[in-house]
């Protein structure tokens, strides 16, 4: 597992430089549009966690 905090102006960026990527399936657009829309950049670090390949 792996776990990443990051500032939530720092996510947003990184949300909306997807946004401009033409390729992006509608249902991932939808829940990146919905996620950006939730961040606002005062909030409390955000603290990613994924599981890790083997």
């Amino acid at each position: 597992y792996f776990t990443y905090a990051m500032e939530p102006i720092e996510l947003k960026e990184l949300l909306e430089e997807s946004l401009k990527k033409d390729d992006l399936q509608p249902d991932v657009r939808k829940r990146i549009t919905e996620l950006n829309a939730k961040l606002d950049i005062n909030d409390n670090n955000v603290i990613l966690m994924g599981k890790l390949k083997k």
